[in-house]
């Protein structure tokens, strides 16, 4: 089973999400995940960058910008996970960072939800 879905809202992010794509390979290592960009109708080089280096993320275009909620719901719908991870297409994940994350979820089953530190680089 997936234990986590990481769900990455874009919209002509194709100069930031490299970094945030990136990232996720050594933020998340240790659990079954998945990742799904949902582009918000985007009409730079967004989706040709994901589809181009990154085969292993799914994809969930939109011809026009949906929203930010319409755009996380959509990849809400489209995920297989336990655990559901919202990131900005902006954001990079420290090494780790979500294994922890996960870890803490798993061993405080009476938690619901959990906001992870943001550091602004």
């Amino acid at each position: 089973m997936v234990k986590a879905s990481v769900i990455v809202l874009t919209w002509n992010s194709g100069e930031v999400i490299e970094a945030c794509l990136t990232s996720l390979a050594q933020g998340l290592t240790s659990f079954l995940h998945e990742v799904i960009v949902v582009d918000n109708g985007s009409e730079d080089q967004t989706l040709t960058v994901v589809r181009d280096r990154y085969p292993w993320v799914r994809v969930l275009k939109n011809t026009v910008n949906r929203g930010v909620a319409a755009g996380r719901n959509q990849g809400l719908r489209a995920a297989e996970g336990e655990y559901f991870i919202f990131l900005d297409d902006d954001t990079v994940v420290h090494p780790r960072a979500l294994d922890r994350l996960i870890i803490y979820m798993d061993e405080h089953g009476d938690v619901g939800l959990c906001g992870p530190q943001l550091i602004d680089g």
